[in-house]
């Protein structure tokens, strides 16, 4: 299945440690496929992201790998909305402490923010979730294609029967 549909991924790693860096970058390179901008700090992110515009028809994946020392959730919240401010349509991956999360639970997806417990199987998971957003979105646009489709043949249905109408009614 091809999850792309034409639509380039803009992957943005905020890594604070370089612990994600490398293995992102080997796996998602730029090219036709994806874009990828690595940022030391989420201050460092949120600066560049309040000064430049964002390509609207390209997909923005935020993953944040910050604070995974301490598990404070009020931090991560508050950084996760202040993205989602900056860029609405953001999808938003937060690599996160074990305790972050409920018991036994590896990861959460919550709308548009998936949360994933950094361990040994973080990078699968990044891998899982970014594919989630791909066909997430490429359902989202087949559906608007669908639902254009639909109103076009209604109205045409409609004009025909009114054609009709008046053929009859005229004669």
């Amino acid at each position: 299945m091809d999850y792309f549909d034409e639509k380039l991924l803009y992957l943005h790693l905020i890594d604070e440690n370089n612990i994600f860096a490398s293995d992102i970058e080997e796996k998602y390179p730029n090219g036709k496929k994806y874009l990828l901008h690595i940022y030391p700090s989420a201050e460092k992110f949120i600066s560049d992201a309040a000064t430049e515009k964002f390509n609207k028809r390209g997909i923005h994946v935020v993953i944040i790998a910050v604070l995974l020392g301490t598990p404070d959730k009020n931090v991560k919240y508050s950084l996760i909305r202040k993205i989602q401010e900056i860029v609405p349509d953001v999808n938003v991956i937060n690599l996160c402490h074990p305790r972050e999360l409920e018991k036994g639970t590896s990861s959460l997806r919550n709308d548009s923010v998936i949360h994933i417990v950094n361990n040994e199987n973080a990078l699968i998971r990044i891998d899982n979730a970014l594919r989630w957003v791909l066909a997430k979105a490429n359902l989202d646009s087949k559906r608007k294609l669908y639902k254009i489709t639909a109103g076009v043949f209604f109205v045409s249905l409609i004009l025909t029967a009114l054609a009709v109408t008046i053929y009859c009614f005229s004669g």
